[in-house]
């Protein structure tokens, strides 16, 4: 994407995501989904002249690659419409739009069948079945020039919202809130230890099942604790001192179940991938219920104690 001379995207919200992965994008293009436009024109090239050298005016066809999935929920018209003006218009040598298709799904044989009905001299439409999967995630593995690694995650030099990238940066902060005892350490390793225990489940279920390390299950506590905002919202956020739970007992309980409870929902519901902040609010929901339950058994205690039952 670095690469390219343009990258093209089926309707914006793709090209949202292309750039929250990718922040560096050269010449982005959006498709409106339905829209039927001209977003292709001949790039303008230099020319052989007769003594050898070249002469400006000339045009050389744009170059397409189409790589990864085409499903149901592609736009597919869109992208047939323009091929089949394309290939009426365009379509000499001196010019217009060469589209090479690295492909699979369920609408790649549709796109073939397209294809075989064009007119024959539409010899700059190139199909090529795609990459299977465990083969695909290596090349972009390999090829990708943006990889994060985990150290990068912990430091923040990843994108992300101000102050909450740097899980350095927070862990400082966290030495700060338990010196001035604004923060609950209890909250905060509650989280944590939720977090890892939920984790841990969670990865012995994808070596259980046999899912492979690239399943959503098998992220490490690790990498848990460095991405989706965990540790900005389980040490600014989950200690806030009037939502929290004010028991001991009770702080230990409600960030554990705020680090389950974020494990939950990031890896079953992979549409949301931080969910710390959703867990947060859902349980100060029950923070004065844990509270309420912990006196009661406190009370309990010192009356059998005391002989009282």
């Amino acid at each position: 994407m670095q690469r390219a001379a343009i990258n093209v995207f089926l309707g914006e919200r793709l090209l949202q995501h292309a750039q929250a992965v990718h922040p560096y994008l050269c010449r982005p293009v959006v498709i409106p989904v339905g829209a039927d436009q001209s977003l292709f024109p001949p790039l303008p090239v230099a020319a052989a002249g007769a003594d050898g050298g070249e002469t400006a005016g000339s045009a050389k066809p744009v170059q397409i690659l189409y790589c990864g999935n085409i499903g149901n929920l592609h736009d597919t018209d869109t992208v047939f419409a323009y091929l089949q003006a394309e290939s009426a218009a365009t379509m000499p040598a001196s010019g217009g739009v060469a589209w090479a298709f690295r492909c699979s799904g369920p609408k790649y044989k549709l796109l073939e069948r397209f294809c075989s009905k064009l007119p024959a001299a539409t010899t700059k439409i190139e199909l090529g079945c795609g990459l299977q999967q465990d083969a695909w995630v290596e090349a972009m593995a390999a090829a990708d020039s943006l990889s994060i690694g985990w150290f990068d995650a912990f430091m923040g030099w990843i994108p992300g919202s101000m102050g909450e990238t740097s899980t350095l940066m927070c862990l400082l902060g966290a030495g700060i809130l338990i010196f001035s005892k604004v923060g609950s350490w209890r909250i905060m390793a509650g989280c944590g230890m939720g977090m890892l225990a939920f984790t841990l489940l969670l990865n012995f279920v994808a070596f259980a099942a046999g899912l492979g390390a690239d399943h959503y299950t098998a992220v490490s506590p690790a990498w848990h604790f460095v991405i989706g905002s965990f540790a900005f919202g389980s040490i600014f956020m989950a200690t806030d001192p009037v939502s929290a739970a004010q028991t001991n007992t009770g702080r230990w309980i409600y960030g554990f179940m705020i680090g389950a409870l974020t494990i939950l929902v990031r890896v079953l519901n992979p549409a949301y991938p931080a969910g710390i902040m959703l867990a947060i609010v859902f349980m100060n929901v029950f923070a004065p219920l844990i509270d309420h339950y912990v006196m009661k058994a406190n009370i309990r205690r010192r009356e059998v104690r005391l002989g009282l039952q």
